[in-house]
């Protein structure tokens, strides 16, 4: 794409990132700095996406929308401690048409999915609150992204940032018990982009 196209494209998605995930924050919540930092999520990974990725045309839409869902997901889990399954379902189904549209094998995503969601889904089971089952699924639902090494990288991350960001919430509030929960979606997230990044630099 023309770096014109790129700095509108960017701009655009930017404000549509801020735009729908302040539909799911209470009024009374909204900030500037919220509405800045979700623009400026959405301007840097549409830069990220043409330049380091060089994704155009419908795959480069497909990536737009895969960030919108993390963002809205991250931002529904932070207010309300929950992963919609109508977000995983969304993952899924553009990962599929992305998929379609690179001529890429569905084998290994299927496979990765369902393995991912066993494991994760068990975990969720035996150890109750150690993780929800939206995590499950969104984790599941990202392996339609990524390839088996760039998933393994993403869940790893997003337990490393998730521990993080519990011990610093015990720090500051020096309240937190094993009984509170700590949003898993905003670390997943992070590890999903972070991951988008390394699979476009490595191929």
């Amino acid at each position: 794409m023309s770096d014109a196209l790129v700095i509108l494209s960017s701009i655009a998605t930017g404000y549509m990132y801020s735009f729908i995930s302040c539909l799911f924050i209470p009024d009374a919540d909204i900030s500037l700095r919220i509405r800045w930092g979700t623009a400026g999520i959405g301007w840097l990974y549409a830069f990220t996406l043409a330049y380091v990725g060089s994704y155009t045309g419908i795959v480069y839409g497909l990536y737009i929308l895969f960030g919108l869902l993390l963002l809205v997901g991250a931002v529904i889990d932070k207010q309300y401690m929950i992963l919609p399954d109508q977000g995983a379902i969304a993952l899924v189904l553009l990962g599929a048409i992305r998929l379609w549209v690179m001529e890429a094998s569905y084998i290994e995503a299927i496979s990765m999915s369902m393995s991912l969601l066993c494991i994760f889904g068990f975990i969720a089971w035996k150890w109750t609150g150690a993780m929800g089952l939206g995590d499950c699924k969104w984790m599941s639902a990202m392996a339609w992204w990524f390839s088996v090494e760039t998933m393994y990288m993403v869940i790893t991350l997003a337990f490393v940032l998730g521990s993080l960001g519990g011990l610093i919430c015990m720090y500051r509030t020096r309240q937190i018990t094993n009984h509170q929960r700590i949003p898993f979606g905003p670390y997943l997230a992070m590890s999903a982009y972070c991951g988008l990044i390394y699979q476009s630099i490595v191929g």
